[in-house]
């Protein structure tokens, strides 16, 4: 073999390495991506369970508002009749 040959041998040696490389670390990428999406998919079903939870929290807190007020306003009212209703 003459130097040409083995030059040119270890040339497309080289380059078929470097190829094999970039499709190794092009395979790692995707896989991390990969990762990545399964990470935000998890994040997007948490994220979904917390704006449920606080719908359900913010649900509660009005009905309990609302019912504080009825019987806030009942307790008034009956208070007015008590105290100051007829023959008193």
């Amino acid at each position: 073999m003459s130097g040409a040959t083995i030059l040119a041998e270890e040339a497309a040696l080289a380059r078929a390495l470097i190829a094999a490389q970039a499709v190794t670390e092009r395979a790692a990428m995707l896989q991390d991506i990969a990762t990545l999406t399964i990470k935000v998919d998890t994040l997007s079903a948490d994220i979904r369970v917390m704006v449920e939870a606080w719908k359900a929290a913010n649900f509660a807190l009005s009905a309990v508002k609302w019912i504080g007020s009825v019987v806030m306003a009942f307790s008034a009212f009956w208070f007015v009749v008590t105290h100051f209703g007829e023959g008193k």
